[in-house]
């Protein structure tokens, strides 16, 4: 029987967790865990995540990511598969790391993300790891609270949710991990945590996909995207860059009709949902070559603030009524 599609949605957040199979802890290896958050940081530039809180231990991980304009289930199966081909790899082994897919579910008030963040930091303690929370390497307390050089949780964002400054949001976060601490709940397993015993959400709910929303500070969490057919998206490119559509479907490769593809394929596939072979069939090319122009387009975007810019501004301008 097919799986049930999950739906998540731009600037909601997110408990995210997962298990390894097999009754073994491959993160007890430096490496392996090392490995994960280096793909964690890559997956969270590539795709537009805010990581709210996060911890590693030997058998399992607990994130919690604001979901940025892509689909929750694609950094998530970067992460998981990439991570279970690297440990094949180096130990010739085969199969998958994990017990399936992640398991999701969505914060939606602010004290349920207090108290989220405060049972994802307190994992280490209360599996006997260590003492204190700010005695574990792999989880985003440090981050918190200054102790990493280069943090991977969205600092500033976490410490709004706690108070006005940054002393007062401290005080107060420091205050949330020893109430936490002290709650029955924060020993148990993700299903019997306040906020995974919330249920589904009603019919009603699942069908406002297209409304924005707010989140726990009041503010919009997405815009409106409006669906394009291919040709229709290709035109509306053409005249944002003030490019010749020709000059896309011929072989041409100089800079500015190569950075137009990369931004046709980037935009349209991630952001309205245009199809590959759709394109490639309207542009008289491969769906192997459309495909090259979204993954460069990825990698340019992560890399060139310039890019990333004009990306942004074809989105805005696409976001507009049709």
């Amino acid at each position: 029987m097919p799986r049930a599609m999950r739906a998540f949605e731009e600037g909601r957040i997110y408990h995210v967790y997962n298990r390894v199979g097999g009754g073994w802890a491959p993160f007890a290896d430096e490496w392996l865990a090392q490995l994960f958050i280096d793909l964690l940081r890559e997956v969270t530039t590539r795709d537009g995540l805010q990581i709210l809180g996060w911890t590693l231990l030997g058998n399992h991980y607990h994130l919690i990511i604001r979901q940025g304009p892509v689909d929750l289930s694609r950094p998530m199966k970067t992460l998981q598969q990439r991570t279970t081909r690297a440990r094949n790899l180096r130990d010739r082994v085969y199969g998958s790391l994990w017990q399936g897919r992640f398991k999701a579910k969505e914060v939606t008030t602010s004290s349920y993300l207090m108290q989220v963040i405060a049972y994802v930091h307190l994992n280490p303690v209360k599996a006997g790891l260590v003492d204190h929370a700010a005695q574990y390497r792999w989880s985003g307390h440090r981050d918190i609270i200054g102790r990493r050089k280069k943090p991977i949780v969205a600092v500033d964002e976490v410490l709004l949710t706690y108070g006005e400054t940054k002393r007062r949001a401290l005080r107060a976060y420091r205050s949330s991990i020893d109430t936490v601490l002290g709650e029955e709940w924060s020993s148990e397993g993700p299903g019997q945590l306040p906020w995974w015993r919330l249920g589904r959400p009603t019919e009603e709910e699942r069908l406002k996909v297209n409304e924005a929303s707010l989140d726990q500070l009041g503010r919009r969490t997405a815009k409106w995207r409006p669906r394009y057919k291919a040709d229709d998206w290709v035109n509306l490119v053409c005249g944002a860059l003030d490019i010749d559509r020709r000059a896309l479907e011929d072989r041409g490769r100089s800079p500015e009709i190569v950075r137009a593809r990369e931004l046709l394929g980037l935009v349209g596939i991630e952001r309205f949902g245009v199809r590959v072979g759709e394109l490639a069939q309207v542009l008289e090319k491969s769906r192997g070559g459309v495909s090259k122009w979204y993954r460069r387009g990825l990698i340019r975007r992560a890399e060139e603030p310039e890019f990333a810019a004009a990306s942004r501004r074809l989105e805005d301008t696409a976001s507009e009524d049709p």
